[in-house]
């Protein structure tokens, strides 16, 4: 009888924490901040021209010169994305276009892919560079963008080239519905010293921009 007791105690001791740890899991998920929707508020506006303003100012003080080379390496320490790349990327047909035919989808899940059509990093610089990555948060395995919705105004993104490393300040994620990204001018407003991130956003059915400035540059 005490050892049958012992048994049925622990069961039901089992069965409460698992309870508890997945009422802990839902919850996090729940409450995780989401990326806002881009519109056209004052607020959005300012934030932009304010970021790249202390961009400019910073540009305006670097005294180095830092020719376009490829991209080998992408970090973001504050969410823990430190990810590779495959090279450039350029718009074909993939099953993953969310309605369309074409878009640009990078063609390896556990690496980014810069826009071939764009910039590169460098100093001085000449226009945007467009990065793109997977995102599946039903995979964590791969896909490399996964937390990028995480990221806030003020965190740092490295992106180092083969010939210099080049630190960019994030402002907050934004929305964008899949079918307005082509012709978003978040995403493709030709702008010197800025870096756009770019992935899917499952939850939001949406595309998940950062957009970065230029803080600091340094030859390797």
């Amino acid at each position: 009888m005490k050892l049958l007791s012992l048994r049925l105690f622990f069961s039901l001791a089992f069965v409460v924490c698992l309870m508890v740890s997945v009422a802990l899991w839902v919850a996090s998920w729940q409450t995780e901040p989401l990326p806002q929707r881009v519109d056209s508020s004052n607020e959005l506006t300012q934030i932009l021209q304010d970021a790249k303003e202390r961009s400019e100012a910073t540009a305006e003080e670097l005294s180095v010169v830092i020719e376009p080379k490829a991209l080998v390496n992408l970090r973001i320490p504050s969410v823990g994305i430190d990810v590779g790349f495959s090279g450039e990327t350029w718009p074909r047909e993939s099953p993953y276009c969310h309605g369309a035919t074409v878009c640009i989808d990078p063609p390896v899940m556990n690496q980014a892919a810069w826009y071939g059509a764009r910039a590169l990093p460098s100093v001085p610089s000449s226009d945007a560079v467009l990065v793109y990555g997977h995102s599946n948060w039903n995979d964590t395995s791969q896909q490399v963008f996964n937390d990028l919705p995480a990221v806030r105004q003020g965190d740092a993104i490295i992106a180092e080239t083969e010939n210099g490393t080049f630190i960019y300040e994030a402002v907050e994620p934004r929305l964008i519905q899949y079918e307005e990204i082509p012709t978003s001018e978040l995403v493709y407003g030709q702008e010197p010293d800025k870096i756009v991130l770019v992935t899917c956003n499952s939850k939001e059915n949406a595309g998940t921009v950062v957009v970065a400035y230029l803080v600091r540059a340094e030859p390797r």
